[in-house]
């Protein structure tokens, strides 16, 4: 249970680095884009991570990763705080969407965690080789990642969900067999959250009454 918690803590973090500019750039939706930042928390890092790897501006690193983290979460607070009575106004007024937001992401992810504990094997189709690439990601300093199957040259193959797999892998310290699983958890609970954050922009867009 302590490596579940280690990713969540982490899962969390990147997405309150990520948080303020998720409700700038969404300002205009109802829920001003407090859902899908838990997926940039995912993106915007793994994006800064892969083009500063790649270009062999600083390492694939944990030290890296704290780094960018810390860069969005203070670039974003920057950003926001001409609207901070916009944002504190927001919280106020959407305290439900807020927790319904929270409780969703929380039971999917344990939801998800049961079922991946009962089918934990990386055995069958595409997961052998899945595997490989994300100890790629997580072995190499600089992208692209080494071949794992042809030593000496790099991966010839697309692997940016992998780096954005890595991230509260690498952050938790949890080892690649279980964070394996555990990033799947993490995908479906990010699924979960774009359906409802979809669903709620939709209907509140269309002048329909939703609370929550």
């Amino acid at each position: 249970m302590l490596f579940i918690a280690q990713w969540y803590f982490w899962a969390q973090l990147l997405f309150l680095a990520s948080l303020p500019l998720s409700l700038l750039v969404f300002r205009r939706l109802p829920d001003r884009g407090y859902p899908l930042a838990k997926s940039l928390g995912l993106l915007l890092p793994a994006f800064l991570l892969w083009v500063g790897a790649s270009l062999r501006l600083w390492p694939n690193t944990a030290g890296t990763l704290l780094a960018i983290m810390g860069m969005l979460l203070a670039t974003g607070l920057l950003a926001v705080w001409g609207r901070r009575g916009e944002l504190t106004a927001f919280f106020r007024e959407q305290r439900g969407l807020v927790l319904v937001t929270e409780l969703l992401f929380a039971a999917a992810f344990g939801l998800w965690a049961v079922v991946r504990a009962y089918n934990p094997d990386i055995l069958s189709a595409e997961k052998p080789m899945d595997m490989g690439l994300l100890n790629a990601v997580l072995r190499s300093r600089f992208f692209p990642p080494a071949d794992p199957w042809l030593s000496g040259y790099p991966v010839n193959y697309y692997y940016f969900g992998f780096v954005a797999a890595s991230l509260p892998l690498r952050l938790s310290g949890v080892a690649p067999s279980v964070g394996y699983n555990l990033a799947l958890v993490h995908f479906f609970s990010l699924t979960a959250l774009g359906v409802f954050s979809l669903a709620f922009n939709l209907v509140r867009l269309s002048g329909a009454r939703w609370r929550v």
